[in-house]
């Protein structure tokens, strides 16, 4: 059986991938097929994203990928540039179709809602909203899904 009842049936001891920055550069040779562990957590971590906004979006949650979006995403991309941001995969950001005044993150998308989007002016979600989830992409602060109700 064991001493170590607690975690006695967890065979994850050398199956899982854990990084501990966001600064490795895994120059291994791999062959043109194969992809280095580092590029593979980021791809199956992006896969896991994309399958929860898609769940989003089918039940009419999420908007599809639009204008309002690409907005967003520039003023990311200049918030990346200006801070001499490398966040790898890259940041996205997506709108929430309700109401509620709130921000949260996927993974690296920031999603907005549209009733935090008709509140505030756009300096001030430039300025505040924005960064604020950024910096919560660059910390990996939480898990997956961090979700914060915004309060104006």
């Amino acid at each position: 059986m064991g001493y170590d009842i607690k975690h006695s049936g967890q065979q994850s001891e050398f199956t899982d991938l854990h990084v501990e920055s966001n600064d490795v550069n895994d120059t291994s040779s791999f062959g043109n097929n194969e992809v280095n562990p580092v590029r593979s957590q980021h791809l199956w971590e992006r896969e896991a994203e994309d399958n929860v906004l898609d769940r989003l979006e089918r039940a009419g949650v999420l908007a599809q990928d639009g204008e309002v979006s690409k907005v967003l995403q520039t003023v990311v991309n200049n918030l990346e540039i200006t801070n001499n941001l490398n966040i790898e995969p890259e940041v996205r950001c997506r709108v929430l179709l309700t109401t509620p005044l709130e921000s949260f993150t996927v993974g690296h998308t920031i999603v907005i809602s549209r009733g935090l989007l008709d509140v505030l002016p756009t300096s001030r979600l430039w300025l505040w909203c924005l960064p604020q989830e950024l910096g919560h992409i660059v910390l990996d602060i939480g898990s997956t899904l961090n979700m914060r109700s915004v309060i104006a």
